[in-house]
């Protein structure tokens, strides 16, 4: 709706992030733990612009083992590649949710990318207003320079649950 337009900054506390790769029975699941997402919504309550700076350093499959192979050299090389973003460059309106066409980048290459987001709520807490969304996607690691493994999994299954506070 209308009061909702304007610039929208997450509150990562209330926020997560969570990813799954894998077959079944080999699932591993983590999630990032520090990001910032920032999103500009119209008029009319549209979104109109999303974008997502990921720190990669903040990944963890809850398993500090895998973690240190994950962020390592074979992976993501969390010394060379600090943070991913996303920045989207069109948000279309499906039934109750929106389709955002962008670009992940991420160690090294920018490709595009679709996202599903749907909003939840509305909701004002403590003089503040807050806007809470849900959404996917799936990226493919091995189109990011890592080396395809069935073991692991190559699809990377991203959700997000995001609480924006209205900046």
């Amino acid at each position: 709706s209308a009061e909702n337009a304007g610039k929208w900054k997450s509150k990562l506390a209330n926020s997560k992030v969570t990813f799954e790769l894998g077959p079944d029975g080999n699932k591993t699941e983590g999630a990032f733990t520090d990001y910032e997402v920032t999103l500009a919504v119209d008029e009319k309550g549209k979104p109109t612009k999303l974008a997502v700076a990921l720190k990669l350093t903040s990944l963890t499959t809850f398993n500090d083992l895998r973690d240190e192979s994950v962020l390592g050299a074979d992976y993501i090389d969390a010394e060379k590649n600090k943070s991913a973003s996303y920045s989207s460059t069109n948000i279309q309106t499906e039934g109750d949710h929106f389709i955002v066409s962008g670009n992940l980048s991420f160690l090294g290459i920018t490709e595009s990318i679709p996202l599903t987001i749907k909003f939840l709520a509305a909701t004002k807490k403590a003089g503040k207003d807050y806007l809470i969304f849900i959404g996917e996607s799936t990226v493919d690691r091995t189109a990011h320079g890592m080396k395809s493994d069935a073991k692991i999994g190559d699809n990377v299954k991203l959700s997000f649950e995001i609480a924006l506070e209205k900046q």
